[in-house]
């Protein structure tokens, strides 16, 4: 079967950035073969994109078949792709996601472009960082073998 397919990179992650419209249902099992590093093309992940009601939206699919409700780096790499297919006329518009929508900046001058995401506040809470844990984790005692750290967890509203 062929798929067809865009490799974008975004602060070093990488992804393939498919068109709903023009690819079959990307399930974890797809998504896991195709980001294999030795046997598929290999990636962090697998953006599915496209319009929605005329609107802008992106869902992901980690490499290991997991589904995150967002990815700030993805983001990145939808934003543009979506500037570069010429699906959004805009330079600045919202992608909706998982965890709601974001606003996006796609910024273009002689030496590329630049994609701004705005990203939710970040929290240090430990709830929306580790799911059993209550208050802050900030700067929390944790033992790592023979030796003591201390830790901060900060949560961007994009866990994967």
């Amino acid at each position: 079967m062929r798929y067809a397919f865009s490799k974008y990179e975004g602060l070093g992650n990488d992804f393939l950035v498919v068109e709903q419209a023009r690819f079959p249902e990307v399930t974890a099992e797809l998504a896991i073969k195709l980001c294999d590093r030795h046997f598929g093309v290999g990636g962090d992940g697998v953006l599915i994109t496209g319009l929605r009601d005329g609107r802008p939206f992106m869902s992901v699919v980690n490499a290991d078949g997991s589904k995150p409700e967002m990815c700030g780096n993805g983001l990145r790499c939808v934003a543009l792709y979506l500037a570069d297919r010429g699906l959004v006329r805009d330079v600045a518009f919202e992608v909706a996601t998982e965890a709601g929508p974001h606003f996006v900046r796609v910024a273009r001058d002689e030496q590329g472009a630049n994609v701004e995401v705005r990203m939710r506040h970040a929290s240090i809470d430990a709830a929306d960082v580790l799911r059993e844990e209550r208050g802050r984790f900030l700067d929390a005692p944790f033992q790592l073998e023979s030796q003591r750290v201390h830790l901060s967890a900060v949560s961007m509203g994009n866990p994967h």
